[in-house]
């Protein structure tokens, strides 16, 4: 509803998009459908888009210095690469950032299909160990975190992008 829309700043003439008209390189761009849920969104917002990398991170995300290069990097040198963000957690005691326990993790699912994260295998391990800078070397994953990633905006297309059809929560992890 309108009463919605204003609450949260997103009418014409709000402050939030006379700030987004002030920015350079940003424009808003709304779903002509309505709301349509993340996959959706991202999907409108990807095929909107002419830059040459898409980077989806979702609203509750903070960047810090020096967080792009090394998300789009890997990309450059190969352009169906997918990159995801390594995901600090924020202590509800404290709002204090806590880097991840274990960095090298590969995404899995469960019968039910939710995401899990795994400790690399002792064969992704020692092949990681094999490259010229192990610490940056690509995991190899079944699944990742969907709505945190990095992807030419090409190549996403030609993969097809996200299924729209899905409309739950967590879709975005197996798509």
């Amino acid at each position: 509803s309108s009463g919605i829309n204003a609450e949260y700043g997103l009418l014409e003439g709000s402050w939030f998009t006379n700030h987004i008209k002030t920015l350079p390189k940003v424009r808003l761009e709304r779903s002509v459908h309505g709301r349509g849920g993340l996959i959706q969104a991202k999907t409108h917002a990807g095929r909107l888009a002419v830059g040459d990398i898409l980077v989806y991170l979702d609203a509750h995300c903070e960047c810090n210095d020096g967080w792009l290069e090394p998300l789009i990097y890997p990309i450059y040198l190969n352009k169906t690469a997918c990159t995801t963000p390594n995901i600090d957690s924020i202590a509800w005691q404290d709002l204090n950032i806590h880097a991840p326990e274990i960095v090298e993790v590969t995404g899995g699912l469960n019968w039910i299909l939710n995401m899990l994260w795994s400790p690399l295998s002792a064969e992704e391990q020692q092949r990681r160990s094999r490259d010229p800078f192990p610490v940056t070397a690509d995991i190899r994953t079944p699944t990742m975190a969907g709505g945190l990633f990095a992807i030419d905006r090409k190549w996403f297309l030609e993969i097809g992008m996200y299924d729209e059809g899905q409309s739950i929560w967590g879709g975005e992890n197996i798509d």
